[in-house]
């Protein structure tokens, strides 16, 4: 099994390109234009908003993916939208994977043990399910950013 820096290390090469591409949606700095159109056509304002970031995600996607060697999904600004906001997490990772591009999802948390596992879990291995089976991620990321003050006091 290949790992994330093999993965990585491939799509530099073949790409030649280092560029990871942020994908920090925030409704403020997306084209108005765009806004409008989902405003228009839901209407739940959580769900248009994030069906508008969904579709600002592809277009930003569409335009980098024979140039970056991967994307990097800011989770927060999708959580914000609820379950709309990781129905829109999901289809974007979904869609740069698609593209054949890596995906980190940008997940920093601040606590340990389980609830860490837990974390990863969700982007990278497997969740278990109340009949004791367990499924693939439902992110199903290449990488997750870590918090790189647990365990220290400030």
């Amino acid at each position: 099994m290949q790992t994330f820096t093999d993965k990585l290390i491939e799509q530099i090469k073949f790409k030649k390109s280092v560029l990871c591409v942020g994908l920090d949606p925030q409704i403020k700095h997306l084209p108005k234009n765009l806004k409008k159109e989902f405003d228009l056509a839901f209407k739940n304002k959580l769900e248009a908003t994030a069906e508008c970031v969904l579709e600002f995600n592809k277009i930003v996607i569409d335009k980098v993916k024979n140039h970056a060697a991967c994307v990097k999904l800011q989770n927060a600004f999708f959580e914000q939208y609820g379950h709309w906001g990781a129905y829109a997490f999901e289809k974007s990772i979904q869609y740069a994977k698609e593209k054949d591009l890596l995906v980190i999802s940008d997940v920093k948390r601040g606590d340990g043990g389980d609830t860490a596992k837990a974390y990863a879990n969700a982007h990278l291995n497997k969740v278990d399910l109340i009949d004791d089976q367990s499924i693939q991620a439902p992110f199903q990321t290449d990488a997750i950013t870590l918090n790189i003050n647990i365990g220290r006091s400030c």
